[in-house]
């Protein structure tokens, strides 16, 4: 799973609670939102991405802070976005410090936390195949 173990982000230590940053048109974010959604997550509110005032910097328990990337204006593509996102792309979840990339094992993380509903089938034999579909995923939608 990418984890980011030593984020140069000075954000990252300031963000208490789940945070997504993403861009609602692009797909990889939309895994996300839907897998936290149905967790049963609720998203508390919308701030800028860089945003680190004290009121943005604190999910409520049960929901996620969205802060949104644009890609349209390049936010992804900053030297202060790359502190964050070695990859410069969307999305990335920070949950308490924990810096988690790439949609997939952003899903996988999210899956291990809350365990209802499980999103891996309970058949060994079918998570297996499911795991090894994901990894062929992986390898053809490379950041």
């Amino acid at each position: 799973m990418p984890l980011i173990d030593t984020p140069k982000s000075p954000l990252v230590p300031k963000l208490k609670g789940l945070h997504l940053f993403g861009f609602d048109g692009a797909p990889c974010s939309q895994r996300v939102s839907f897998t936290l959604a149905e967790k049963g997550f609720k998203r508390a509110r919308s701030v800028r991405w860089n945003d680190d005032s004290a009121g943005a910097c604190v999910a409520p328990p049960g929901t996620y802070i969205f802060r949104p990337v644009s890609l349209i204006k390049k936010e992804h593509l900053t030297q202060e976005y790359a502190a964050l996102q070695p990859n410069m792309v969307v999305p990335v979840l920070v949950h308490d410090g924990q810096v988690v990339i790439e949609s997939m094992d952003i899903v996988d993380y999210l899956d291990r936390l809350v365990t209802t509903p499980a999103l891996v089938p309970s058949d060994a034999d079918a998570a297996a195949l499911m795991y090894e579909l994901i990894e062929l995923g992986k390898k053809l939608h490379v950041s």
